[in-house]
């Protein structure tokens, strides 16, 4: 466990944020840390691999950093990452399919599925078979929590939207299936994934200029995050 985990792990997200902004930098560790596995699993629910996935989450991260001044408590700390989350994902799933040559994506997340040796029934490739509009929330309100009201804000639709596709996710998926998972064992981020990403974000944002480094850059940022 790192330092910043042994120090600031008891405090609340507000509390943490409010540090980072007077300069406490090592408490955004403990925000990366706490929320990555969450958003690992926003990426994995549009279909992006587990590689492509750490790649976005890092960038988010330091983005987020970026903007930590203009980020009032109005919203959730949790809820507001997330929608950045969203709409970056969102972002490089547009521009793959204006570019040919980084088409390959789509949602190819079963054969990361294979390289990972899982079972051919298991509850991520029955999720993952799901179109978007239904697994993205189901993903966010049955494993991930949020309410329909947050849910529908997080996907800029209506609460009704939501529970019509909540409805139809859970009628495509088998009851017996559900029974049988776990929530926190959807698209699961290990912990040596989870101190990579960590370990790249805290070393962009102690940059000047807070670039993520090598095989995390985001292509639509190029060199500058901020």
């Amino acid at each position: 466990m790192s330092n910043a985990m042994l120090l600031y792990a008891h405090l609340t997200d507000k509390e943490l944020v409010d540090r980072v902004k007077s300069g406490r930098e090592e408490c955004y560790e403990v925000l990366v840390r706490r929320h990555v596995a969450g958003l690992y699993r926003v990426c994995r629910m549009y279909g992006f691999s587990q590689n492509e996935a750490e790649r976005l989450l890092a960038c988010a991260f330091v983005e987020a950093y970026s903007r930590l001044n203009s980020y009032t408590h109005k919203t959730g700390w949790r809820s507001w990452l997330t929608r950045l989350m969203i709409d970056l994902c969102m972002e490089e799933r547009k521009d793959r399919q204006t570019d040919p040559a980084s088409a390959f994506l789509a949602d190819s997340s079963r054969e990361d599925h294979i390289l990972r040796d899982r079972r051919a029934g298991s509850a991520e490739v029955c999720i993952g078979e799901l179109p978007v509009a239904l697994r993205s929330v189901y993903i966010l309100t049955e494993v991930e929590g949020f309410t329909p009201k947050e849910t529908a804000w997080l996907l800029a639709t209506t609460e009704d939207h939501v529970r019509l596709r909540l409805t139809r996710a859970k009628e495509s998926l088998n009851k017996s299936l559900r029974k049988w998972y776990q929530a926190t064992d959807i698209y699961h981020l290990d912990i040596y994934s989870s101190n990579r990403i960590a370990a790249a974000v805290m070393q962009a944002i102690s940059t000047p200029n807070r670039t993520v480094p090598g095989r995390y850059q985001h292509r639509s940022m190029k060199q500058e995050i901020s």
